[in-house]
């Protein structure tokens, strides 16, 4: 008798029943979608923004109408501002007060809540562009909160300097900062740079001084190499305010502007007056080196110590400041004449720009040779020979301190290449230069600004070279042939007067 197998037969119309409700099931999702589709692409987009056209009750009022549960309403304020700023947030007029109050009505009922403070500057300030709307959040997150947080702080200094130009807002909010634990060390030294901003050089060089003082008795050297080069531009921003002011005077009296630095050397251009200098400092640190080596053991810097160090680290400034890196100041004829002729180049705020330094004009030197050195080793490697007197001549000019540039195809300090430099620079770095760190009253032996003239190689070069009149001696210009020479203040190139 035969037996027929069933279950196998009933199992295979199973599987085509599933697959046929998988298909059924798979389509009625595609129509579906393709039909919700047609749908979207047929709407109109409209925005939905917030506006806000109630004004919130007072602090107490809504506390009291809470009931008791004021987290649980400020939790629904605090969500609400969240969604209310993505949505764009209207209010009548654009007015920001509306705003401002409603993170005041929030920050009433919960104090402590640090980031509602945060997001109002937020919305208020960075978005709004009501920068006085948001420091007022901020000052008062920071009145209630600076014993644990240092945030609220450092963004309200942050909004009174880099945003608003407010110097005393900013001293508020860096007193604050002072106070709350834990502010890391670069955001309080941003105090210093409010008072330097402010042209108040001597509360700027005196914060460095603190800085640099308890980096020394740490033993933080990485962090006294910065406070130095901070303390070196303080006094160089002060001496250069106080050359701008002098040809200021000048101008006013004279009714045209100084033609050298020279011209100042008169106590009612400069008078007299007492600031920080890096001499003067380095001096004080070595009288008081024997009293650093103790504290260093303590870890302890007292104030009669400090204010004992800054006396020290100071002098009377007559006629041409010392210069903080150890070159010194001078007015650069060319500059000036390219001024005179565009007065627009000068920058708001800032000194004359004819009013430089020796460094300045080295580092500009500097990056001339860097660029002609590359110039002869790129030459070099594609040609495998060095390029010719023509090939360098747009090299060969006047450098920006006074003297000229030369290439030397035999050097022994360089067989290859051979060797391009400055002869001014040259001179700086045998210490053949007598101008460098001079300072004082003068009269000096020698013109502040350098020039072809000083010495006879340049001398020579420069009559070859038509930049100086033959039997007469007198000076031309010389237009640069590479505008990169050009000051920093200039876009174009221009001539440097011998």
């Amino acid at each position: 008798m035969t037996r027929v197998n069933r279950s196998a037969g009933k199992r295979g119309y199973v599987r085509l029943a599933e697959v046929c409700l998988v298909l059924v099931a798979l389509t009625a999702i595609g129509f579906a979608a393709w039909i919700q589709d047609r749908r979207f692409s047929n709407l109109e987009f409209k925005a939905n923004l917030f506006q806000q056209r109630l004004e919130l009750p007072p602090a107490a009022i809504a506390r009291a109408a809470s009931l008791g549960y004021d987290e649980i309403y400020a939790d629904y304020l605090w969500l609400q501002s969240i969604q209310a700023f993505g949505s764009g947030w209207i209010t009548p007029n654009q007015d920001t007060s509306p705003i401002v109050k409603y993170f005041d009505n929030l920050t009433d009922i919960a104090p402590e809540y640090i980031a509602a403070y945060r997001f109002g500057n937020l919305v208020v300030g960075d978005q709004r562009r009501d920068y006085e709307g948001g420091r007022y959040l901020l000052r008062k997150g920071v009145l209630k909160n600076y014993h644990s947080d240092y945030s609220l702080a450092y963004l309200g200094l942050y909004n009174s300097i880099w945003e608003s130009n407010n110097a005393p807002d900013g001293r508020w909010f860096a007193k604050y900062l002072k106070r709350a634990p834990g502010t890391p060390n670069f955001m309080l030294r941003l105090e210093e740079y409010i008072e330097r901003k402010a042209g108040r050089f001597d509360a700027a060089f005196e914060i460095n001084l603190r800085y640099l003082l308890e980096y020394i008795v740490t033993n933080n050297d990485l962090e006294r190499d910065i406070m130095m080069r901070r303390i070196n531009d303080v006094l160089d921003r002060q001496f250069k305010a106080a050359l701008n002011a002098g040809a200021e005077v000048y101008l006013a009296t004279n009714h045209q502007h100084p033609k050298a630095i020279e011209d100042l050397f008169e106590e009612r251009y400069l008078p007299v007056y007492e600031a920080g200098s890096v001499r003067q400092l380095m001096s004080s640190l070595e009288k008081h080196d024997a009293a650093l080596s103790l504290k260093q053991k303590r870890e302890d810097l007292d104030e009669p110590f400090i204010q004992e160090v800054l006396a020290d680290s100071r002098s009377k400034i007559v006629g041409l400041p010392p210069e903080p890196t150890g070159s010194w100041y001078f007015f650069n004829s060319a500059w000036r004449e390219e001024f005179l002729d565009n007065p627009s180049l000068a920058r708001p705020g800032e000194p004359l720009p004819y009013i430089v330094t020796a460094r300045e004009m080295m580092q500009i030197s500097d990056g001339v040779s860097i660029n002609a050195q590359s110039f002869i080793m790129n030459f070099y490697a594609d040609k495998k020979t060095l390029p010719t007197d023509e090939e360098v001549k747009g090299f060969l000019v006047r450098d920006a301190l006074g003297g000229r540039y030369v290439y030397q195809r035999v050097a022994p300090e360089s067989p290859t290449y051979g060797v391009f430099f400055s002869t001014a620079a040259r001179r700086v770095i045998d210490q053949k230069e007598p101008r460098m760190g001079v300072y004082g009253p003068g009269p000096f032996p020698f013109k502040l600004e350098p020039g072809l003239r000083d010495h006879a190689d340049d001398y020579d070069w420069a009559i070859q070279n038509g930049l100086i009149e033959p039997g007469t001696g007198k000076a031309l210009y010389q237009p640069f042939l590479m505008a990169w020479l050009a000051h920093p203040i200039f876009p174009m190139a221009f001539a440097f007067k011998k």
